[in-house]
C-alpha cells in the first residue's frame, strides 16, 4: 500500500509567537544563559562534556547495574525490542556509547504531537553525533512514569475526536494506574474510530498495545512500537532510582542547602530578565501507601510530608533510602541531575518549558557535583493534511503566510481583485464624506439660523454612508464566503483553541491516515542539523 507524499517546509527564522514560554536563544559567539547546542557545539565543545572516557569512568557506582536497570524496563513492561534496541542497550551498559535523552509524561494514546517531535529530535541528534564523532550515541526516551498528575495526561485529542481515561486523581504514580474495566471501553472506542482509516490497522495495533498494561507502560509500548526500529531506548526512571540514591542522599542530609541552591538558580534566571519557571521548593517525593507525597524541610533539619502529613527524621529518611531507594521520587529540578548522574548523557532534548527550568539548575548541579546538563530545543512542527491542507492550498498559503497571521481574518482578503474593490470602496466613501463635510460648512455659513437642522441632516448622510460601506463590505464577504470558510477551517486546524497544534492534537491520527514512512522522512530532513531552531510545516499530499 503506497503512502502519502510529504513535503516539509521550513521557516527561515525561529517561531515562538504562540509558545507559552519564549527562551532566549544563544548569541552568535555562543554566550547565553543556557547552552543551546548547535552543530558547532557538537563538533567543538563536546570534548568538555561526558564524551570523554575519564568522565564516563567518573560515574563510578552509578554505571554499575545500568544494563540490568535498562533491561528490566523492557522485561517488566513487556516492550518490543529489535536488534537495534538490543545493540543500543548493550552499548549503554558496557560504557561504549553516550546518549541523547528526551522525555515526557506518558500521555494517553501517545500524548500531544510534540512527544513524537521529541523522539524524532533525539533520534536525529544521536545519529548526527554518531556520524560526526565516530562513537556510538544512543537516543533515549525517559518515560516520566512516576508522575502522579493523571489530569494532565488523561486525554488524547485529535482533530475529529478525543478519548479520555476515567481514572480518579489520587496522587498515585501513573505506572500504578491499570488500563482495565472502563478504560478498556475507551480503548475500544478509539480502535473503532481509527480502524476505518487507510492505515487504521497500524493505529489499532498501537491502541491495543495499551491493554493489560498501566498508563505509563501503555505509553512506553506505543513509543517502543513506533520508534524501536530507529534504536530508541525507552527508560522507566523507577528502575534507575537505586542508581540515583547518592543524589537523593545529599538532598535528605541537607535539605536547606538544596533549597538555597534552588533559590540561587531563581536569582540567576531573574537577573537575565526572565521569570523562573519552577518555584523554589524541595524537588523530592516519598511514596507512602501508594501515593506520591511531596516532602518539605522541617525547622530541625528533618522532612515533613506536605498537607499535614507526618514529620520524618533525617535518620529515618536515610534508612528508607538504604532499604528501599525506589520509594523516593524526584521533582522537576532534581530529575535532570539524576538523569545526568546515572546515564552517559551528553545532551537533553526538550521543549521551551524544559529549557526554562534547566536554566535554573546551575547552582544545584554544582553543589551536587553533577555536570550541568546541556539542553537543546526539540523540533517544532505543524502538520497540514486532509481538509486543512486542501483549503490552505486553495488560499495560496505557505509556511511564512501561516506563521505571520494573527487571526483567520488575515487570510480573507488575499485576492488582488478583492483588495482592489475594497480599496476603491474606502476611497470613494472617504471622498463623499469630505464632500458632505464641505457642504455642511457652506450651508451653515449661508444659513446660520438653520445650523442645527443642517447638522442633523448631514449627520444622517454620514451615517448612511457608514451603513453603505458596511453593507457593501458584507456583500463582498458574502460573495467570498468560501474563502472565509476555508480560512476558518485552516485556522482551527493549525491553531486549535488558539494553541500551537503540536501542543493540542496527538499524532496517532496521522499514523492512521498516512502510515509511518513520513517519520523516516522527517528524521532524514533534520539529521544533518538536528538542533537548528526552526519550525517545520509538514504537508501531506501534492503541493
Amino acid at each position: 500500500m503506497s503512502e502519502t507524499s510529504v513535503t516539509i517546509e521550513t521557516l527561515a527564522d525561529s517561531w515562538f509567537a504562540r509558545a507559552s514560554y519564549k527562551p532566549r536563544l544563544a548569541t552568535a559567539d555562543g554566550t547565553a544563559w543556557f547552552p543551546l547546542a548547535r552543530r558547532d557545539w557538537i563538533t567543538t565543545d563536546l570534548d568538555s562534556t561526558r564524551e570523554s572516557s575519564d568522565a564516563l569512568t567518573g560515574l563510578g557506582d552509578a554505571l554499575t547495574g545500568l544494563g540490568d536497570a535498562l533491561d528490566s524496563t523492557y522485561v517488566d513492561w513487556q516492550l518490543p525490542r529489535g536488534d537495534r534496541v538490543d545493540a543500543n542497550l548493550r552499548a549503554l551498559a558496557d560504557g561504549s556509547a553516550t546518549c541523547v535523552v528526551t522525555g515526557q509524561q506518558p500521555g494517553f494514546l501517545g500524548g500531544p504531537a510534540f512527544t513524537l517531535y521529541k523522539a524524532v529530535s533525539a533520534i536525529a541528534t544521536a545519529r548526527c553525533l554518531t556520524e560526526l564523532r565516530g562513537r556510538p550515541c544512543v537516543p533515549v526516551f525517559w518515560v516520566a512514569s512516576e508522575d502522579h498528575d493523571i489530569d494532565e495526561v488523561r486525554q488524547g485529542r485529535f482533530p475529529d475526536a478525543s478519548f479520555e481515561l476515567p481514572h480518579v486523581f489520587e496522587r498515585r504514580p501513573l505506572s500504578t494506574l491499570a488500563i482495565d474495566g472502563i478504560a478498556d471501553d475507551v480503548l475500544r472506542a478509539a480502535s473503532d474510530h481509527f480502524s476505518s482509516r487507510r492505515f487504521g490497522e497500524i493505529a489499532t495495533k498501537l491502541i491495543d498495545g495499551y491493554r493489560s498494561r498501566n498508563v505509563a507502560s501503555g505509553f512506553a509500548n506505543l513509543l517502543a512500537s513506533v520508534f524501536g526500529e530507529y534504536g530508541l531506548v525507552v527508560v522507566d526512571p523507577e528502575k534507575l532510582r537505586p542508581l540515583g540514591a547518592p543524589i537523593v542522599r545529599s538532598v535528605i542530609e541537607n535539605p536547606s542547602e538544596a533549597i538555597e541552591r534552588i533559590e540561587h538558580g531563581v536569582r540567576d534566571v531573574e537577573a537575565e530578565g526572565l521569570p523562573a519557571f519552577v518555584r523554589p521548593r524541595l524537588p523530592l517525593f516519598l511514596l507512602r501507601d501508594g501515593r506520591r507525597d511531596h516532602l518539605s524541610p522541617a525547622a530541625n533539619g528533618n522532612l515533613v510530608v506536605d498537607g499535614g502529613g507526618p514529620e520524618i527524621s533525617r535518620d529515618e529518611a536515610l534508612a528508607i533510602l538504604d532499604e528501599s531507594p525506589e520509594r523516593f521520587s524526584t521533582g522537576a529540578l532534581l530529575r535532570p541531575l539524576v538523569q545526568e548522574f546515572v546515564l552517559p548523557s551528553v545532551l537533553t532534548i526538550g521543549g521551551a518549558a524544559e529549557v526554562g527550568y534547566f536554566a535554573q539548575l546551575g547552582p544545584l548541579a554544582e553543589w551536587l557535583g553533577v555536570p550541568r546538563p546541556p539542553i537543546a530545543l526539540r523540533l517544532g512542527a505543524t502538520v497540514l493534511d486532509g481538509k486543512v491542507a486542501k483549503h490552505a492550498k486553495k488560499l495560496g498559503l505557505d509556511a511564512e503566510s501561516i506563521a505571520d497571521a494573527e487571526r483567520a481574518e488575515d487570510w480573507f482578503g488575499t485576492s488582488d481583485n478583492e483588495s482592489s474593490i475594497r480599496q476603491t470602496l474606502r476611497d470613494d466613501v472617504a471622498k463623499l464624506r469630505l464632500d458632505v463635510s464641505s457642504l455642511r460648512s457652506v450651508l451653515a455659513a449661508e444659513h446660520p439660523e438653520l445650523e442645527k437642522n443642517i447638522a442633523r441632516g448631514t449627520d444622517r448622510v454620514e451615517n448612511a454612508l457608514a451603513q453603505f460601506e458596511s453593507k457593501v463590505g458584507d456583500l463582498i464577504d458574502r460573495a467570498n464566503s468560501d474563502r472565509v470558510a476555508s480560512a476558518e477551517l485552516v485556522w482551527s486546524g493549525v491553531f486549535p483553541e488558539g494553541l500551537l497544534q503540536e501542543r493540542h492534537f496527538g499524532f496517532l491520527h496521522l499514523i492512521a491516515r498516512h502510515g509511518t514512512s513520513w517519520i523516516d522522512q522527517l528524521i532524514d530532513e533534520i539529521t544533518d542539523a538536528p538542533l537548528d531552531v526552526t519550525h517545520r510545516f509538514i504537508w501531506f499530499g501534492e503541493r
